[in-house]
């Protein structure tokens, strides 16, 4: 004898192929976000360039720190000023 054929459960409703609305809002979701980590991936790159031109624009607008005077220190070998009474870096009284 055969046995009974059953319906499956929740039998009858119709399924549908495509995402359900909720699907469709994390797949939303989803791309928001990686579209807000793309945009501030590019913002940092940005960032660092500009942090990287400052440098070397700054460097070309500052004098440069040596002391070109004739005089240096016996003691480091630094360029003093000659009205300096002591080497500021060593502290040594004669030059």
């Amino acid at each position: 004898m055969a046995a009974p054929v059953r319906t499956p459960v929740g039998g009858g409703m119709p399924r549908s192929s495509g995402p359900t609305l909720g699907q469709q809002q994390i797949a939303a979701q989803q791309a928001a976000l990686q579209q807000q980590q793309i945009a501030a991936q590019q913002a940092s790159i940005l960032e660092q360039q500009r942090a990287a031109q400052q440098p070397q624009q700054s460097q070309t607008e500052l004098p440069s720190p040596t002391i070109r005077s004739g005089v240096h220190c016996q003691g480091c070998g630094i360029g003093l000023d000659p009205n300096w009474n002591n080497c500021p870096v060593c502290g040594l009284g004669q030059y």
